[in-house]
């Protein structure tokens, strides 16, 4: 979520946001661009803005995909999360990565429901409260970075895993991941809870408040890109290659111990193994995520760095500023299908879990008829 103000030349926060004041010789053009949780409102003094076909066609678009993208990915990601937690959590007893697995998915739900409504109130005047922006922007937030820092403890759960397979059992158990998740999930509120006093409602959503500009446009839009976007994805580079790299070593080292042997049998298939299943999920999210997160991170950096400087380029920096930040609100969606098509225990659960479900309504659906057919066989009574 993001809210900018109106006034001042930065961006106001890393999620989806756009902010520049321009001056043009005879109007000044105060550009308030409506992002996932900000206020649409473009004025000016004088001429309008401009003709251009393009530009009207621009806006257009932009309308339309901030208009319903927030539903497909709803859509499409809300029941995939349900079965990612139901199937995770039949796959093997409840332990540290199931744990994170379950708790990404319901994470990324949250985001995604209080997004969606963000996103159609933003189309109703004055729909919001100070008390309601405070709100929903505060969760908002918090829940998109909790989502991304799961993440990240899921790869250190998982590194210390393959790097320490006799030991990850006794150093990552349940109790610290939960303690771990609560600790992430506190910090984040503390880091977001200056939103109850800096942020305002406005006509189309929220805003900060002109009286923290300075803070917020300056200070506190760099630490939110930082926490949201330029950290997890640092750290999930690094350590996915650690990972990956790790899994080399010690699939050369089991050759090897292989051939010294002379091993007859031929070795065990480690991908049918619980915990390199997880493994696989992981490695299989993590770089979706850093894929559609880093087009986010470029724009942060090209707009901040290249302010836009006529009203076309603002069109133009908005639409890419839309587009990256579809990509980087899709991270709470597809998951599931990522673990379906690179986990075969997944998939096979997920498929043993539907097709049962399915065969206990068949037979509930026949015993009902049976019952009913035999009902109507017994004789009448005079």
């Amino acid at each position: 979520m993001a809210s900018p103000y109106t006034t001042g030349s930065s961006l106001s926060s890393p999620v989806n946001i756009l902010t520049t004041h321009v001056d043009t010789g005879n109007s000044s053009l105060d550009w308030k661009v409506r992002s996932v949780y900000s206020d649409v409102n473009m004025t000016s003094q004088g001429t309008p803005l401009t003709s251009n076909e393009e530009y009207v066609y621009t806006l257009t678009v932009i309308g339309n995909v901030e208009r319903y993208y927030m539903w497909f990915i709803l859509v499409l990601g809300f029941p995939g999360n349900l079965a990612s937690i139901v199937t995770i959590l039949r796959m093997s007893r409840l332990k540290s990565a199931t744990f994170y697995v379950a708790v990404l998915a319901t994470v990324d739900n949250v985001a995604l429901i209080l997004k969606t409504i963000f996103m159609e109130l933003l189309h109703h005047p004055n729909a919001f409260s100070v008390p309601g922006c405070r709100f929903m922007c505060f969760f908002g937030l918090v829940t998109a970075a909790f989502s991304n820092w799961i993440l990240v403890a899921m790869a250190t759960e998982r590194f210390m895993a393959v790097r320490f397979p006799l030991r990850v059992a006794s150093i990552w158990t349940l109790r610290r991941a939960l303690v771990l998740t609560v600790v992430l999930f506190s910090l984040l509120c503390i880091l977001h809870m200056h939103i109850f006093w800096t942020m305002v409602n406005a006509v189309h959503g929220c805003s900060y408040s002109p009286d923290y500009r300075h803070f917020t446009a300056d200070t506190w839009y760099w630490i939110s890109a930082f926490v949201y976007a330029f950290i997890p994805c640092s750290v999930l580079i690094m350590f996915n290659f650690l990972i990956v790299r790790s899994i080399q070593t010690s699939s050369k080292l089991r050759r090897q111990l292989t051939v010294e042997r002379d091993v007859s049998k031929k070795p065990q298939r480690v991908s049918g193994n619980h915990d390199t299943q997880i493994t696989i999920m992981l490695i299989s999210v993590t770089i979706v995520f850093v894929i559609l997160t880093i087009p986010r991170c470029a724009v942060i950096l090209i707009i901040t760095g290249d302010p836009p400087q006529s009203p076309m380029e603002q069109v133009r920096h908005r639409l890419v500023d839309v587009l990256t930040s579809m990509f980087a609100d899709s991270n709470h969606a597809i998951n599931f299908f990522l673990y379906f098509f690179a986990a075969r225990q997944f998939r096979f659960h997920f498929l043993k879990t539907v097709l049962s479900q399915r065969r206990g309504s068949t037979y509930v659906t026949n015993t009902k008829r049976s019952s009913t057919v035999r009902e109507d066989e017994l004789p009448m009574s005079s």
